[in-house]
């Protein structure tokens, strides 16, 4: 059963989704415009979505976990390992 903590939390997830949405559709509309003389019209919009609708999903699955700060120091400290060992191999 869903509490009320729950359901503001899947809102607010939905809500950081739509506006990252927008936003990257935006982006690319606007670096459409400035990059081509392409006019924007309505396929172009929809290019626009379905180019940040992949970029939109994968930052909300991937940013917004709570886990996310845990999982990037346990990526930079297997990084600061490697280069240690890579350190150690030249000395």
């Amino acid at each position: 059963m869903y509490t009320r903590e729950m359901k503001f939390s899947r809102l607010r997830l939905l809500e950081f989704f739509l506006i990252g949405l927008v936003m990257g559709i935006l982006e690319d509309i606007i670096a459409i415009s400035l990059a081509t003389n392409e006019t924007i019209d309505l396929q172009v919009i929809i290019i626009a979505g379905l180019v940040a609708l992949p970029f939109a999903v994968i930052s909300e699955i991937v940013v917004d976990l709570k886990r996310f700060p845990a999982w990037l120091h346990n990526i930079l400290n297997k990084i600061e390992g490697l280069e240690r060992r890579v350190e150690d191999r030249t000395d």
